[in-house]
C-alpha cells in the first residue's frame, strides 16, 4: 500500500525524502524547546512562591501564632499588605480550630464545594507539603507550595500560596503556533530546495534516459555528455560507462553494416554474372561459344565458392610476407597487397577484415608483423578468452597466427 503512493519519478522521491526528512528534524526540535520553556516558566513561578513563604516567615517572626484568633489576625495582615502583588495571586491560609483565610474568599468557596463533590481530585486545599500541582474551582491548574505553621512544636495551621499556571500554558500554546508556522515556511523552503536539487541529481540520469529511449529507436549516435554537463562521482561513472557502451555499440553495428554491405556486393556481382552467362548461354548455339560460356561459368562458380570459403573459416592471406607500409591498410575492405591478384586470382580482400571486426567484437586486438621475404605473423590478443573445461592450453593472452 505505502509503495503505491510513492511517486515513481526519482525527482519526486527525493523532493519527497527531502521534505520528510526536515519535518522529522523540525517535529524533533519542537519538543526540546517547548519542553525548556515550560520548565524556564514553572522555575519562575515555583520562585515567587517561595519569596511569598520568606515573606509570610518575616512577617510572623515576632508574632505570636500560639491561638487561632492570634494567627488569623496574623493572615489578615499579611493579605492585606500583598495589594501590590499580581492579582492571579491566590494565599490561603487554613487555622487549625479556626476559619480559613484567603484574599479571594470567593474562589475558596467554589473550590471547598468542589473538593466535597469530588474527593479522589487532588485540589489546592488537600495538596501535599511542598511544591505541587493542583487542579482550582475556575483557575485551573495552579502551582501550589504548602507550608505548615508551627508554633513551638504544634502545628496551629497551614500556608498555601499558589500561581495559576496560565502563563506556562499561553506560552505552550504561543509556541506551538510558532513552530506550526516556523514549520510549515521551512518544510516549504525544504520542499522547493528538495525539488532544486532532485531535478539536478536527476537530470544526468534523465538525459540518459532520453539516450537510450533514442537508442532504443534506432539512432546510436547519440551520447548523453552527463559528465561534461558536470555531474560527479558515481553519476558520472555511470554516464561515461555508458557512452563507451554506445560508442562500442556503434562500432560493432558499422562493423555489421560494412560487413552485410561487403559480403552482399561480393556474392551478388558474381552471381549477376552467372545470370547473364546462363541467359547467355539459353540463347547460344554456338556450340565453341556454348563451351567457352560453361568454363566462365565453372569459373564464377569456384570464385563464389573461395568466397564462401573465406568468409566460413577468416582466412588470411597468405605469401611471402607484407610490406611495411601495407601492415595496416590489409584489414580494410577490398585491400589487396598484390593489385595483380583479382577475384580470378583469389582472395577477396574481405578476410582480415572479417578478421579484425570477429576480434574487436571480443574485445580483443589484431595486428600484422612482417619480415618479407620470410612471411607474415598475425597476433590476436583476446584479453577476457578463457578456455572451456578440459581446454586450459591457453588462459589469455596472444594467438599467433603465421602465414608463409
Amino acid at each position: 500500500m505505502l509503495r503505491r503512493l510513492i511517486p515513481g519519478g526519482l525527482r519526486a522521491q527525493l523532493a519527497i525524502a527531502i521534505a520528510v526528512a526536515t519535518a522529522v528534524r523540525i517535529g524533533a526540535s519542537r519538543s526540546p524547546g517547548t519542553r525548556r520553556e515550560s520548565s524556564r516558566l514553572r522555575a519562575q513561578i515555583d520562585s515567587e512562591l517561595r519569596t511569598q513563604v520568606s515573606e509570610w516567615r518575616q512577617s510572623t517572626a515576632r508574632a505570636d501564632l500560639a491561638t487561632p484568633g492570634a494567627l488569623t489576625r496574623a493572615a489578615d495582615q499579611f493579605i492585606a499588605a500583598q495589594r501590590y502583588h499580581a492579582e492571579s495571586l491566590l494565599i490561603v491560609v487554613q487555622v487549625a480550630g479556626g476559619p480559613t483565610v484567603s484574599n479571594d474568599p470567593k474562589l475558596l468557596a467554589r473550590e471547598e464545594a468542589r473538593e466535597q463533590r469530588t474527593p479522589e481530585t487532588t485540589g489546592l486545599l488537600d495538596s501535599p507539603s511542598g511544591l505541587a500541582t493542583a487542579s482550582v474551582a475556575e483557575a485551573g491548574g495552579m502551582r501550589v507550595l504548602t507550608l505548615p505553621i508551627r508554633s513551638g512544636t504544634r502545628t496551629v495551621g497551614t500556608l498555601r500560596v499558589a500561581n495559576p499556571l496560565t502563563p506556562v500554558q499561553q506560552a505552550q500554546s504561543s509556541l506551538r503556533r510558532a513552530f506550526l508556522i516556523v514549520g510549515a515556511l521551512a518544510l516549504l523552503v525544504a520542499i522547493a530546495v528538495g525539488i532544486g536539487l532532485a531535478s539536478l541529481i536527476a537530470e544526468p540520469l534523465r538525459r540518459m534516459a532520453r539516450v537510450a529511449a533514442a537508442v532504443d529507436a534506432g539512432d546510436l549516435s547519440v551520447r548523453s555528455g552527463a559528465g561534461a554537463a558536470g555531474a560527479r562521482g558515481e553519476v558520472a561513472v555511470l554516464s561515461e560507462t555508458f557512452d563507451n557502451m554506445l560508442e562500442r555499440l556503434e562500432r560493432a553495428f558499422k562493423r555489421q553494416r560494412d560487413f552485410v554491405s561487403d559480403a552482399s556486393h561480393e556474392l551478388r556481382t558474381p552471381l549477376a554474372v552467372l545470370r547473364a552467362q546462363v541467359e547467355l548461354l539459353d540463347r547460344e548455339t554456338d556450340e565453341g561459344k556454348r563451351h567457352e560460356g560453361t568454363v566462365t561459368l565453372l569459373r564464377r562458380l569456384d570464385e563464389l565458392d573461395r568466397l564462401v570459403a573465406d568468409m566460413l573459416t577468416l582466412a588470411s592471406d597468405t605469401g611471402p610476407g607484407i610490406p611495411p607500409d601495407e601492415l595496416e591498410p590489409i584489414f580494410e575492405r577490398f585491400h589487396r597487397v598484390d593489385g595483380s591478384r583479382s577475384r580470378d586470382r583469389g582472395g577477396s580482400g574481405l578476410g582480415l577484415a572479417i578478421a579484425r571486426a570477429v576480434v574487436e567484437a571480443h574485445g580483443g586486438s589484431i595486428r600484422a608483423e612482417s619480415n618479407p621475404p620470410n612471411g607474415a605473423v598475425f597476433r590476436i590478443d583476446l584479453p577476457r578468452y578463457r578456455p572451456s573445461e578440459g581446454h586450459d592450453q591457453f588462459t589469455g593472452g596472444e594467438i599467433l597466427v603465421r602465414g608463409s
